[in-house]
C-alpha cells in the first residue's frame, strides 16, 4: 500500500530536477561564452597582425623610398671625383637601392621579394590562428561529449534506481498487506489460498527482478560458460513448449516458425533461455492488446543462424534502435513511464549474445518491432 507521505515526494523532486536543468543551462551558456570569447580573439588576433603586417610593409617600403631620394640628392651634391665611390658605398650599404645611370630608386626584385615574404608571413598566421581555434573547439567538444555521456548515465542510473525501488516496494508492500489479512482476520479458505497464490506471484515478481539484476553482474564480470553445439530450433522450440502456459496466461498467442534446415550454433543454454524470455517478457508488455501475438522465427541464413521475436505492440521510438540495448536506458521518465522494468531486459540480450559469439538487433516494423539474435553457425568439431 502507499504510505501517506508517497504524493508529496513528486513535489519534494521538483527541486533537484530544477537544479539539474538549472546546471545543464548553466554549462551550456558557460560553453557558448567560451566559444564565442575564443572565436572573437582569434578574428581580433588575425585583424591586429593584418593591420600590423601592413603597417610595417607600407613603413619599410617609404623608408626605402626616402633612402632612394636621399641617396639621390647626395649624389647629385658630391663632388664629380667622389661621386663613384659614393655610388659603391651606397650600392654596398643598401642593398634594396637600384643605381640605375644617374638616378637611385627602389630595387623592384628587392621590393617584391619583401612583398612576398610579408604575404607568406600573414599566410602562415591565417592558418594557425584558425587551427589553433579548431583546436579549441575540439577540446570543447570532447569536453561537453564527456559531460553530456556524464549526464545521461545519471538519469538512467537515477531512473534504475526509481525502477529499482518500485519493484521492489510493491511487492513487499502487497505481501505485507496480504500477510497482515490473512494473520488478524479469519478467511474463508478460497479466500486464503487465493492470498497465498497472489503471495507466490509476487514473490515470482521478485526472484524475477533479483536474477535480472543479478545476471546483469555475472555477466558483466564472468566470461561465458562452455558452449555446446546445438539446433537452435530444438532447443528454442522446448524452452518455448515449457514457457508457453505462463505467456499465454498474460494474453499472448505463440507463433513458432522454423526452417527444414537444421541451425546447428554454439550456445549456453541457460544464457540463451535469459536473452530468449527477456525478448518474449518484452513482446507481451508493450503490446496493449488484449490478444497479443508474438512470432518466434528460427532460420538458416548463410553461414548465420537467426532466431527473431517479432511483435505487434507500441514499438521502439524513431532513433533509439541502439539505445535501447544500454544498460539502465529506458526510453520516457521513470515518474511517468507505465510499464515496469529496469532497463537491464535488452542489455541482457546483447550480452549474452555477444558472449556467444553472435550481436542483437532491433528493426522498427510498421506496428511493432522485431528483435533478432543472430549466431554464427557451427559444426561439432568447431566453430564455422
Amino acid at each position: 500500500m502507499t504510505s501517506p507521505a508517497a504524493p508529496a515526494a513528486p513535489a519534494a523532486r521538483r527541486p533537484r530536477v530544477s537544479r539539474f536543468f538549472g546546471r545543464r543551462n548553466g554549462v551550456r551558456l558557460a560553453f557558448a561564452l567560451i566559444i564565442l570569447f575564443q572565436v572573437t580573439q582569434v578574428s581580433w588576433w588575425l585583424l591586429f597582425q593584418r593591420h600590423y603586417m601592413d603597417t610595417a610593409s607600407n613603413t619599410v617600403t617609404n623608408g626605402w623610398e626616402r633612402e632612394a631620394s636621399l641617396a639621390s640628392l647626395a649624389i647629385e651634391a658630391a663632388p664629380p671625383a667622389e661621386r663613384e665611390g659614393l655610388r659603391a658605398r651606397i650600392a654596398s650599404e643598401h642593398p634594396q637601392l637600384s643605381l640605375v645611370g644617374e638616378g637611385v630608386s627602389v630595387s623592384p626584385e628587392r621590393l617584391a621579394a619583401f612583398h612576398d615574404q610579408q604575404r607568406r608571413y600573414m599566410n602562415m598566421m591565417a592558418f594557425e590562428g584558425p587551427f589553433f581555434l579548431l583546436a579549441i573547439l575540439t577540446g570543447l567538444y570532447v569536453i561537453g561529449i564527456s559531460f553530456r555521456s556524464d549526464q545521461e548515465l545519471k538519469r538512467r542510473q537515477r531512473n534504475f534506481l526509481m525502477a529499482a525501488s518500485h519493484e521492489f516496494r510493491t511487492p513487499l508492500s502487497t505481501m505485507r498487506l496480504l500477510v497482515q489479512t490473512i494473520g488478524h482476520r479469519q478467511l474463508p479458505r478460497e479466500k486464503e489460498r487465493e492470498y497465498i497464490d497472489r503471495i507466490a506471484g509476487e514473490l515470482t515478481r521478485l526472484e524475477d527482478v533479483s536474477a535480472r539484476v543479478l545476471a546483469t553482474a555475472r555477466l558483466e564480470h564472468a566470461p561465458a560458460k562452455s558452449l555446446e553445439v546445438t539446433d537452435l530450433r530444438s532447443v528454442v522450440q522446448a524452452h518455448l513448449d515449457d514457457g508457453a502456459p505462463a505467456l499465454e496466461a498474460r494474453g499472448a498467442r505463440l507463433h513458432i516458425i522454423t526452417g527444414p534446415d537444421p541451425v546447428p550454433v554454439a550456445v549456453e543454454e541457460g544464457a540463451l533461455f535469459l536473452a530468449l524470455d527477456n525478448l518474449l517478457d518484452n513482446a507481451v508488455k508493450y503490446s496493449p492488446h488484449a490478444e497479443k501475438p508474438v512470432w518466434v522465427t528460427v532460420e538458416r541464413r548463410g553461414n548465420r543462424g537467426l532466431l527473431h521475436v517479432t511483435d505487434e505492440g507500441v514499438g521502439v521510438p524513431q532513433g533509439e534502435e541502439e539505445n535501447i540495448f544500454e544498460q539502465f536506458y529506458r526510453a520516457g521518465n521513470e515518474q511517468t513511464r507505465e510499464s515496469s522494468g529496469l532497463g537491464l531486459g535488452l542489455h541482457l540480450v546483447r550480452s549474452v549474445a555477444e558472449l556467444m559469439g553472435g550481436h542483437a538487433t532491433c528493426e522498427r516494423l510498421a506496428q511493432g518491432t522485431r528483435f533478432t539474435l543472430d549466431f554464427p553457425i557451427a559444426t561439432p568439431g568447431g566453430r564455422a
